[in-house]
C-alpha cells in the first residue's frame, strides 16, 4: 500500500513538473496598435482640401486621418490642447473617443468647441479590442480659426451672364481691427457635393484689406485674365455650380494655419443674348448643411 502511494505521488510530482516545463495555454495578448497618422494638411488653393481645415459655413475645425490596419482595432482618441509653454504644446487632455464604426466616417471629427483666434493643437492614439492604446500620433496637428467669410452672390437660383468670362462672385471678408489678409475663391462643377479633382473649375487668390477694418467686400470677375487664377476648365452655360471661399485673416501663413471658410453655395449658370437685370437670388436656409 505505501508503495502504491508513493508510485502515485511520482506521478503527481511528474505531472506537475510537466506542467511547469511545458505551461498552461495562456490568453492570446495583441500588441498595442501602431499610432495613427494625420492627414497631411493641404494649401488653401488646392483642388482638393485634405488634413486639417475649417468647416464649411461653422464655427468648427475639421480633423482628419488614415484608417489604421489593425483586425481588432477599437477605434480612436483625439487629445488637445491650446496651453503653450516654451513655443511647445503641453497638457494634452483626452478630449474625444471615437469607437470604431460609431460615424461615418470613423477617421475625421469636427471640433465644435472652439473658440476664434485661440491656436488649438490636437494629437491622436489608436487603441485596440483589448482597451490597449498606442503611442501618440508622429505629427501634431494645429489650427486656429477665423471669422468665417459670408458668400454674397451668387446664391441658388438661375445666374445670367453676357459672357461665361463675365461670372462675377461676391462675399463679405471679416476684418475686424484691419489689416490685409488674402481669400481663395474654389469653384466646382456639382458633383453631388464631393469636392472631386476633375470637377474642380477654378481657383482664384485674391488680396483684401485695409487700415480700417470692419467689413469688406470683395468682387471676383474676369477669370480669364486675373493672374491669380488657376483656370482647370471652361465654364459651361447650363451646368450647376458650387463656390466657397476661405480667408487668411494675416495672409498665408502655412506653419499655423489661420482661416475661416464660408459655406458652399450653389446656382445654375446660364449664358444669354440679352442683358440680365440685377437679380435678387433667394438664400438657402441656415439649416441646409452642405455636402463633404
Amino acid at each position: 500500500m505505501k508503495k502504491t502511494f508513493s508510485n502515485f505521488a511520482v506521478l503527481l510530482l511528474v505531472g506537475a513538473s510537466l506542467m511547469v516545463s511545458y505551461g498552461c495555454p495562456d490568453e492570446t495578448v495583441f500588441p498595442a496598435p501602431a499610432p495613427p497618422v494625420f492627414a497631411l494638411r493641404s494649401s488653401d488653393t488646392a483642388t482638393v482640401p485634405t488634413g486639417i481645415r475649417s468647416v464649411y459655413g461653422e464655427k468648427a475645425i475639421h480633423l482628419e486621418w488614415f484608417r489604421n490596419r489593425e483586425f481588432n482595432l477599437g477605434g480612436y482618441r483625439i487629445y488637445r490642447t491650446s496651453q503653450i509653454i516654451d513655443n511647445r504644446p503641453v497638457n494634452f487632455r483626452l478630449y474625444k473617443d471615437i469607437p470604431l464604426r460609431s460615424q461615418d466616417p470613423d477617421t475625421a471629427f469636427d471640433d465644435f468647441g472652439v473658440v476664434i483666434d485661440t491656436l488649438y493643437h490636437y494629437r491622436l492614439k489608436a487603441y485596440n479590442t483589448e482597451d490597449i492604446e498606442s503611442s501618440f500620433s508622429d505629427s501634431i496637428a494645429q489650427y486656429k480659426l477665423a471669422l468665417a467669410p459670408f458668400a454674397l452672390l451668387p446664391s441658388g437660383g438661375v445666374v445670367s451672364v453676357l459672357s461665361l468670362d463675365d461670372l462675377t462672385l461676391s462675399w463679405n471678408t471679416s476684418n475686424i481691427g484691419g489689416g490685409t489678409g488674402y481669400s481663395a475663391v474654389h469653384l466646382y462643377e456639382d458633383n453631388d457635393g464631393s469636392d472631386a479633382l476633375d470637377s474642380c473649375a477654378f481657383i482664384a487668390y485674391e488680396q483684401y484689406g485695409g487700415s480700417f477694418g470692419g467689413e469688406v467686400s470683395q468682387t471676383y470677375s474676369a477669370i480669364k485674365t486675373n493672374s491669380n487664377t488657376r483656370l482647370f476648365k471652361p465654364l459651361v452655360s447650363g451646368k450647376v455650380y458650387e463656390w466657397f471661399v476661405t480667408t487668411l485673416p494675416n495672409g498665408a501663413d502655412y506653419s499655423t494655419p489661420h482661416a475661416a471658410t464660408s459655406r458652399i453655395e450653389r446656382f445654375t449658370l446660364q449664358q444669354t443674348t440679352l442683358r440680365p437685370m440685377v437679380q435678387q437670388s433667394a438664400r438657402r436656409t441656415s439649416s441646409s448643411r452642405p455636402k463633404k
